[in-house]
């Protein structure tokens, strides 16, 4: 397990199991183990690069709930984050891991920032 050791310190080629992956991505190995199997993520063994480049792209519905903490908004349940996705039109990306792009997400938080909610 190389989950101890800063991703920074780890090569762009360095390969982990999904339980290491999980723990980068602050999501659960299986959780991982349904990126993978749905092509989120490339089979055949995951490299840091990929972790790097999936955090670049998407966002994980914990993510966002750090984020609000961070910035002093009022914390809500995972159920109420999502709909509150749902409602600004943002979609989720898959069925059993609540994922978004980072873009879209992003948008949505600093209009949330801007609009003082």
């Amino acid at each position: 397990m190389v989950a101890k050791s800063g991703e920074d310190a780890l090569p762009d080629d360095a390969v982990v199991d999904v339980r290491d992956a999980g723990f980068y991505l602050r999501i659960d190995p299986q959780q991982v183990s349904a990126l993978v199997t749905s092509g989120l993520f490339p089979s055949g063994g995951l490299k840091i690069c990929d972790i790097r480049e999936f955090r670049s792209k998407y966002m994980p519905l914990s993510e966002i709930v750090r984020w609000r903490r961070l910035h002093d908004f009022p914390t809500l349940h995972f159920a109420a984050i999502y709909r509150a996705m749902v409602k600004a039109g943002i979609r989720l990306l898959h069925s059993q891991v609540a994922i978004y792009e980072r873009c879209e997400v992003n948008e949505y938080l600093t209009k949330a920032v801007l609009n003082g909610k």
